[in-house]
């Protein structure tokens, strides 16, 4: 039977069903939890979630990942709540692994995920190379960024 041509493309006029301004929240929960692997593997008292969140609210002038007028609500810019923790109180007991993860639960444009995911790969590079006696670290790390 022979193969059919078609002159016309379907899909032409069509709406583009991909959204390229966001990362999907699977993603973002997948990266998450490898960088939590990580961290398991890796026991010591700084961890990839603390450099994550201190270097973020470092470039963006806050105190906590919560206050960051970044989230998106119904494809608008929310601004943030109007119930503020003290800036104090945040440094009295801090959780970095709970607020990072609410942090990539949360909805908000690409390049604020990727920046995070930068960061946090960065932070795993420079340990593996400076703990090249180990040989689990490198290899760890770049089975992470295999699987990234």
């Amino acid at each position: 039977m022979p193969i059919v041509e078609l002159y016309e493309n379907p899909y032409e006029g069509k709406v583009d069903i991909y959204r390229y301004d966001y990362l999907p929240k699977p993603l973002r929960v997948q990266v998450f939890l490898l960088i939590q692997q990580f961290n398991n593997w890796r026991l010591s008292t700084t961890n990839v979630n603390r450099y994550v969140v201190e270097i973020f609210c470092k470039d963006y002038g806050t105190f906590s990942l919560e206050e960051l007028d970044i989230y998106l609500e119904d494809g608008e810019k929310r601004t943030p709540d109007t119930l503020v923790v003290s800036p104090l109180a945040s440094f009295s007991y801090r959780d970095y692994q709970d607020e990072l993860k609410s942090f990539f639960q949360r909805d908000k444009k690409a390049e604020h995920d990727l920046y995070a995911i930068r960061l946090a790969f960065d932070f795993m590079s420079m340990y593996a190379r400076a703990h090249r006696a180990q040989a689990n670290a490198s290899h760890s790390v770049s089975l992470a960024i295999e699987e990234l």
